[in-house]
């Protein structure tokens, strides 16, 4: 089983996103972890099942153009599965 296929489970997806949102809480507020990016990864998760999730991704995208390259192919990932 591929992790695409892995992520595509919505049973799956739904509580690892919870749980990378949650360490990005958490490594908000510790230096070891980068929390930034856990959220962004959990909320990039998330945007494939909540639709005000997905529209805050695209005005990341228009906004951050540092992060456009990684964001670009997950959210062609999210309009292909949706």
């Amino acid at each position: 089983m591929s992790i695409r296929s892995l992520l595509q489970n919505q049973w799956v997806r739904i509580p690892l996103a919870v749980i990378l949102v949650l360490l990005g809480i958490v490594g908000l507020f510790l230096p070891v972890l980068q929390g930034v990016l856990f959220i962004l990864a959990g909320l990039m998760l998330l945007g494939n099942d909540v639709p005000a999730l997905r529209a805050c991704l695209y005005s990341i995208y228009r906004k951050a153009p540092r992060i456009r390259k990684p964001l670009r192919k997950w959210l062609l990932l999210i309009r292909r599965s949706a």
